[in-house]
This record gives C-alpha cells, structure tokens and sequence, in this order.
C-alpha cells in the first residue's frame, strides 16, 4: 500500500490556504462537454476509448464536503471544480483502459468499488487522481504539453504521499489532458543461443521464442554465441540469427570465439578477445546485413582490459536489471524471479540501472523451460506492473 494511503479525516480543517491559492485556471473549461471539446481541440481525444468518452458525458457528483476538505487542506487548492464519475458507465470505461481510475481535465473516473474515500486505501487512489488534476490544471488550452506521463505518474505518487504526511505537495508539473498512464518498457533478452535444433519441428527453442515473439508482436534482443561450431557457426544458427534481424529483433555478441560460453576475461588474458569480438561482429553482418553494436559477457563478467576492448571495437556492455530464469526449472520458479527482481526496479522509480533505458530481462533460449513459457513470462510482467502502479500503468515491450 502507498504511504499516501495513510491519509486521516481527523487531521481536516478549514482550508484557508486552498481558498486563498486554489482557483480553476481559464484555460481549462467548466462541464463535462466543454471539457470533451477541450481535449478534441488538443488532439487528446484520438486515444480516449468510446467508453471513456461516454463515462465523461455523464454528469458526475462533486467531492462530498468532508473528503473535499480534507484534501484541499492536504494540496492547497481548491477542488471545487472536481466531478466524480462511478457506476456502471464509469466502470466500463475504467475497464477499457485497463485502471482502477483515471483522470481527465478535472473528471475522475472510477471503476467498480474503487471510490472508497472513507477508507485509507480509497483516499490514497483518490489523492494519486486529484494529484493528475493539479497537473492538468496546468496544461495550456492549446498546443503541446512538455513532459512525459511516465514523468507525471512519478510526480503524482510524490504529491499523494506529500498529502499523506502533511507536508508540502509540490507544483505540479504540466501535463496532457488525457489518461494518465505510464507505459514501463522493457526489453527481453536471450543469451547463448541460438539452439541449433532442426528447424520445422518444434525442437528448436529459439525458433519456439520467436515464434512466440512474432505471435505477440514483441521485439527483443539475443546475444549469440558466433563461432561456436553447434551455435552461430552452424548453418541452423545462421539462419535463425537472419530470422531475428528480419523481424525486428536486435543481434548483439554473446561470445566471438569457438569456445562455448567462455569468460571474457579469461579470452582477454589470453589476447583472444579483441580478434573474436572483431569476427563476431563480421559475422553478424554477414548474416543479416547489420553491424552489431551489443555485447554482453557470459555471466556479466568483465574487468578494465575487457571494457576497454568493448570500446575499442566499439561495443556497449549491455546487462540486466531481470534475472528471469536463473535456476528456474518451472514456470513458478520464472514467476518468482521476475516478481524478485521486480520489486527492485520498482522501488527504484523503474529506471534500468543498465547501458539501457528500457528494463533488460535476462533470459536464455537454449533453456527448454524459458522457451516454453516465455509467453507466459511476457504476462507475469505485464501483471506485476499493472499491480505495483495499482492498475495506473502497463508494461511494453521492445527491443534493446
């Protein structure tokens, strides 16, 4: 539960502070209608769901007085101009787009049971809203609005949980008229392979993952082993690794020499490294036309030799901030991974600690277990998100 859910009607009081400082700016116009023309005008409209759009033609009720108070004083506002829209209208729309509320100008939809301002879960979700309303408050009635709704989902937790302890609610930043939901990309990615299976009889695992990618309609990334004779090497390998660049995947350098699997450090001190790195990268491009730009080592492993031959050859160490399948003989074993290392990225505000902005998962394709459930590890991820941001945000996939 957020800390922003903690807060309490006992601490309500007049608001002196929201009448002298809270006011409804021009540009945003009064009424359900005038506020659907408004977001027409701003283009907005074009991805609100039918739904949507029929939820927010409905009247609406104003905050009941007590919740109003209690929130004016905690944001410093006056909210006034608020319509809470619920009922089966209301919740249809929440469904379509995937959240237990949203907010559109100062129109808060809510999807069943999810209006609950009498309870300390119920006022933290209402507050997350009322917090996209100050943002959107700020938005011209006209032209662009900077900024990203990633950015104003982070703001709006900040603010909620500012209301919660009583303390000072940041300006809000301005935001677009629109569903406010924040898209967390990730990247999913393959070591080791490809598997050199023949192909067309569904023992291939790497022809079974981008099978499964192109039925989803998911890019990701694979760092295959070059030289390897049951690998790259191997005509099978070859064409998968031309299959992969052909349907939107990227192709980095797992390891450039014959050696299955070995360490780059271990290739280093040999003074093997930089020539089988150089040849990987020949290879690849041979195969599907591109020059590779992508390394990662077996096990993540480096050292400062190693790192300065990746820029020498001009290749970015490319890590994971998801160790899906490590030791995972199940898909639980696959659930429970992803929702370990998925906590973490979440406490950390979602940012990759990787050479990525996307957040890298770490899978491997010669594993029978991860190329028969990576669908299903495409849904867990999507799940974790939609529960950790409360329904607000949505998991996207693409390629590193």
């Amino acid at each position: 539960m957020r800390a922003y859910s903690r807060i309490s009607r006992a601490s309500a009081g007049t608001p002196d502070r929201a009448r002298a400082v809270g006011r409804r700016p021009d540009a945003l116009p009064v009424g359900n209608q005038a506020a659907l023309r408004h977001i027409a005008r701003r283009a907005g409209q074009e991805g609100l769901p039918a739904e949507a759009t029929t939820a927010l033609r409905g009247p609406g009720r104003p905050l009941d007085p007590g919740t109003r108070l209690l929130m004016e004083q905690r944001f410093g506002r006056s909210f006034r101009q608020i319509r809470v829209h619920t009922g089966a209208a209301a919740a249809s729309a929440a469904r379509a787009v995937d959240a237990q509320a949203f907010t559109v100008g100062s129109d808060i939809v809510f999807g069943t049971g999810r209006y609950l301002p009498a309870t300390p879960h119920g006022r933290g979700l209402l507050a997350h809203e009322l917090a996209h309303v100050a943002q959107q408050e700020h938005s011209p009635a006209t032209g662009p609005v900077p900024g990203d709704v990633g950015a104003a989902e982070h703001q709006a937790d900040s603010m909620a949980h500012s209301a919660a302890l009583a303390q000072p609610v940041p300006a809000p930043m301005r935001a677009p008229q629109q569903v406010m939901r924040a898209s967390r990309t990730f990247s999913l990615t393959f070591d080791d392979g490809p598997h050199t299976a023949a192909l067309g009889t569904g023992e291939n695992r790497t022809e079974n993952i981008l099978d499964t990618l192109k039925g989803r309609g998911i890019k990701a990334g694979f760092f295959v082993q070059t030289g390897v004779k049951d690998r790259m090497a191997h005509s099978v390998g070859q064409a998968l690794v031309a299959r992969m660049q052909a349907e939107g995947h990227s192709v980095g350098i797992h390891t450039g020499g014959t050696r299955d699997h070995e360490s780059h450090p271990v290739a280093e001190a040999a003074g093997r490294l930089e020539g089988e790195l150089r040849a990987g990268k020949a290879a690849i491009k041979k195969a599907t036309g591109s020059e590779p730009t992508l390394v990662r080592p077996p096990y993540g492993a480096s050292n400062k030799a190693v790192r300065a031959t990746y820029a020498r050859v001009g290749l970015t160490n490319l890590l994971w901030d998801i160790d899906a399948d490590v030791n995972a003989k199940s898909l639980a074993d696959l659930k429970k991974n992803v929702a370990k290392d998925m906590a973490d990225v979440h406490k950390r505000g979602w940012k990759s600690w990787t050479a990525s902005k996307n957040i890298v998962v770490l899978l491997h394709d010669l594993r029978a277990n991860t190329a028969k459930h990576v669908g299903d590890v495409i849904d867990h991820i999507k799940d974790l998100v939609n529960k950790a941001s409360g329904g607000k945000d949505s998991a996207t996939f693409t390629a590193p």
